[in-house]
């Protein structure tokens, strides 16, 4: 990789640093391949300005400012001349943007230093964005995100400014390619998939209990009421059965109050936050993963990552019939796709779960993350995608 110690590449990611998974594993993987990498990401408090974390060079944008000045949003000109500044200083031969807040910003500047941009669009952000409750509670955020639908005209400008982009499933592809005429070669997939040396599975405990869980933040883009509600119809016949809940997020308060005024939390343990590094622990202690995401815009046009989770622990899943993962469930044979809107259903779905040979399963997923979905092969596209454009 020697031809490529030259060449450097800017990340521009509209968050706080530590941390993001998805952010830590293109960098790594940049760096590792032979790029030097400048991650801008938002100042939040943090003490240094300028930081070094795991090889990745960290620069804090807004530092010891007012936050509401460098609010990651479209046409921010603060951010536009941080972004500038950065450029002009570190010279880099490609940027690369997550998602579309700082798009605008990181594409014009693209275009006026001739410098490749590309785009890492992890989500559908417009319909994640009408999903969440934060842009449903006043009437100017309903108009912005609803009504007036700023968030796909943002999308579409921003677009039109990258010289190609990154997704994380075909049903984002085929959205884009349909709605925006991109060409496909101008597109590539990079799974937000775990690293293989970072999983360390346990045996299955042989305990009375039978553990389901879901991970990750609970907010509206990806709601499990309808699965508790049938959770609960279910175990009262099978006393066996558990169902562990960790993370937090605006939905957070509504599951609590649902599982205490039903008398839940015997057998519906909440969690709470949890640390990265409690991650492979939380997992190994589930039998069963649950995705029982609605069908939405959104969750028709991302992979939530932690159905990789899933798989690279070898645990089967009970999924909604959102396209993109109950389509790989369907290829992998490893779980049960049912229709969320439906408790009836999702009751039906969890015993047919029960009742599959859990064996078969488990070591599907665990062949589809060994073969297909790791961090090692999406790690190859991404270095090839960008090898594509950087070396032009």
């Amino acid at each position: 990789m020697d031809e490529h110690k030259s060449k450097k590449i800017l990340y521009v990611w509209k968050g706080q640093y530590p941390w993001d998974v998805r952010v830590e594993k293109v960098c790594k993987s940049l760096i590792n391949n032979g790029f030097e990498v400048l991650l801008l990401s938002r100042w939040l408090d943090e003490i240094k300005e300028f930081d070094i974390i795991d090889g990745i060079n960290i620069k804090r944008i807004g530092f010891h400012n007012p936050r509401y000045k460098f609010t990651p949003i479209p046409y921010n000109s603060n951010w536009y001349k941080a972004i500038e500044k950065s450029i002009i200083d570190f010279k880099p031969d490609l940027i690369l943007v997550r998602e579309i807040l700082l798009a605008d910003q990181s594409g014009k500047l693209a275009r006026k230093h001739k410098i490749p941009i590309i785009m890492d669009m992890a989500e559908n952000y417009p319909a994640a964005m009408r999903a969440w409750k934060k842009y449903s509670k006043n009437i100017v955020s309903r108009l912005i995100t609803h009504s007036f639908k700023i968030p796909d005209k943002v999308e579409k400008n921003t677009i039109k400014l990258m010289t190609a982009i990154i997704t994380v499933c075909d049903e984002q592809n085929e959205r884009l390619i349909s709605q925006y005429q991109i060409k496909s070669e101008n597109i590539e997939i990079v799974h937000n998939t775990p690293f293989k040396n970072w999983v360390m599975r346990e045996n299955r405990t042989t305990n009375d209990k039978i553990i389901f869980g879901h991970h990750g933040s609970t907010t509206d883009d990806k709601k499990i009421i309808n699965f508790i509600y049938a959770f609960i119809n279910v175990q009262k016949s099978n006393p066996n059965l558990e169902l562990h809940l960790a993370g937090y997020g605006e939905s957070f308060d509504e599951i609590e109050e649902l599982i205490n005024k039903t008398n839940s939390n015997i057998f519906i343990k909440i969690l709470g936050k949890y640390d990265h590094n409690e991650l492979q622990q939380l997992i190994n202690s589930f039998d069963y993963g649950v995705l029982p995401y609605q069908i939405s815009d959104f969750n028709n046009t991302t992979i939530h990552n932690k159905i990789f989770d899933y798989f690279a622990f070898g645990k089967p899943v009970l999924v909604s019939e959102a396209k993109p993962i109950s389509r790989l469930v369907k290829q992998e044979n490893n779980g049960v796709v049912v229709e969320c809107e439906n408790i009836n259903k999702i009751e039906t779905g969890i015993i047919e779960l029960l009742n599959k040979d859990y064996n078969v399963m488990s070591s599907n997923s665990v062949k589809a993350f060994e073969e297909k979905y790791n961090w090692e092969i999406d790690e190859k596209r991404l270095i090839s995608f960008v090898n594509k454009y950087i070396n032009r």
